[in-house]
């Protein structure tokens, strides 16, 4: 068994004990709601692998805060 075998068996045993879905668990790990379904495929990253066991032992019960916006907040004009 591989390692992401190994890693999808352990979330999916976690999944059912919780009564977790996988979107939320997905959304819990790395913002992405297709997170875990992209880790059946092998295309994710290390960092997310980690965060996702990390989510496993306990260690992490709360999603990454959102994203800050590129776009950057109008400043009101000075009044003259």
């Amino acid at each position: 068994m591989s390692t992401r075998d190994t890693l999808l068996a352990q979330i999916d045993a976690y999944l059912v004990r919780t009564k977790m879905s996988a979107r939320s668990f997905s959304l819990l790990v790395g913002r992405d709601h297709k997170w875990l379904s992209r880790l059946r495929r092998g295309l994710v990253t290390l960092q997310s692998i980690e965060r996702a066991e990390a989510v496993l032992r306990g260690e992490i019960t709360q999603p990454l805060p959102p994203k800050r916006s590129l776009q950057r907040a109008t400043q009101p004009s000075e009044a003259a």
